[in-house]
């Protein structure tokens, strides 16, 4: 793919920040997880594209992002559950200490935290995928109002198309070897467009996200 249009479809990500911009602070604290995610997805896709620019790999920042990007989702799908029962409090506890310890294993360990490394992705983008159909099955059973403008909803989407691509990628990626040149150049360019698309759907969920609304005393 042109390194130009790469570029262009990785800063996709300032769409969902920019609409972070104009909302503000007049938005529920339920989707400030989220909220702090795009900011540390844009900074960390700056620094890679200036690492790209002088020659140097950025599998370090992608690792200790992939650790902060998971526990940002767990907090986000706890906060839509605030009367969550005891069983999904202790799954998201177990997850989120497997996930940890996954992710030590996985890059000090197994590989190298310099290295991109496959097992913690898998194990992180499974979870993600199985708490957005199960947000998306709660909304669909209790919400009585129309999905398209839901920005749960639309949320959770943008969650399952990318890391059920995620999920096929690093399995690309670690088996790698059995497939042509021209085979893994596609799958890694359909990424960058599927992380484009991702990236619209969080701007507009961003712009459906309800408003707070503030009450002034006559």
């Amino acid at each position: 793919m042109n390194p130009v249009l790469m570029s262009v479809l990785s800063f996709s990500i300032c769409l969902p920040a920019i609409s972070i911009i104009l909302k503000g602070k007049r938005v529920s604290n339920v989707y400030q997880p989220f909220f702090f995610l795009i900011i540390i997805s844009l900074l960390v896709e700056i620094l890679s594209n200036v690492l790209y620019y002088y020659k140097i790999g950025n599998a370090l920042i992608v690792n200790i992002f992939v650790l902060i990007e998971f526990y940002c989702w767990l907090k986000f799908f706890t906060n839509l559950r605030v009367n969550c029962s005891q069983g999904f409090a202790r799954f998201i506890m177990t997850v989120g200490i497997a996930g940890v310890l996954l992710w030590v294993l996985d890059n000090f360990f197994i590989g190298d935290i310099k290295a991109f490394n496959i097992w913690y992705k898998l194990f992180y983008s499974f979870v993600l995928v199985f708490l957005s159909l199960d947000q998306i099955n709660v909304l669909i059973v209790y919400e009585k109002k129309s999905l398209n403008k839901n920005a749960t909803f639309i949320i959770c989407i943008g969650i399952l198309i990318f890391f059920c691509y995620k999920i096929f990628l690093e399995i690309i990626w670690k088996f790698g070897n059995s497939f042509s040149k021209e085979l893994l150049v596609n799958v890694f360019t359909i990424q960058s467009f599927v992380n484009a698309f991702v990236n619209l759907l969080y701007a507009i969920a961003v712009l459906w996200i309800p408003t707070k609304k503030f009450f002034t005393k006559l």
